[in-house]
């Protein structure tokens, strides 16, 4: 195979991979979701994201992502004291997720593990 070839392929499939990452499917949440918030809005949620999730899942692949996952993320938060951020964290990942967005980054649409189910796996 020429190796110029080979080069676009992997180009490609990196590009694949960057974009079926969680911090590209919630970066498309919040380019849809946010636009018509207020700023200050913006700057909390976008703020809680980077501070508290997409340092620790932000790079999966969004398929590969799982409940437990999650929690163990919003879980960090609470054992600092923050009920109230680690809630407000939550809900801003089941939207994310929830995001129609998320059907052009999965073979089999929403990974069954996200979602709306989080809560249900809490115990």
């Amino acid at each position: 195979m020429d190796p110029s070839e080979v080069k676009r392929i992997e180009k490609q499939q990196r590009e694949i991979v960057s974009s079926n990452s969680f911090e590209f499917v919630a970066q498309d949440w919040f380019d849809r979701h946010l636009s018509k918030k207020a700023e200050t809005t913006k700057a909390k949620v976008t703020s809680r994201m980077d501070r508290f999730v997409l340092p620790y899942i932000g790079k999966r692949p969004i398929a590969e992502i799982t409940a437990p996952e999650i929690l163990t993320v919003v879980r960090r938060v609470e054992t600092n004291g923050s009920l109230d951020t680690a809630h407000r964290a939550l809900t801003s990942l089941e939207r994310a997720t929830a995001h129609p967005s998320l059907l052009l980054r999965t073979t089999t649409g929403f990974p069954s593990s996200l979602g709306l189910n989080i809560r249900s796996q809490e115990t």
